[in-house]
């Protein structure tokens, strides 16, 4: 149990959130309260 190889852990530099429109739509909302969310990206 267990004993397999870890999968590989994709770069967080290859999502984004252009095109998307919910996390287009969150990252204006926070930008006009002044606020940036670095993990954003991650919700995908």
């Amino acid at each position: 149990m267990g004993h397999g190889k870890v999968p590989p852990v994709p770069d967080y530099k290859i999502y984004k959130v252009d095109g998307i429109k919910h996390l287009e739509w969150t990252r204006k909302a926070l930008a006009e309260k002044g606020l940036k969310d670095p993990w954003l990206r991650l919700v995908i």
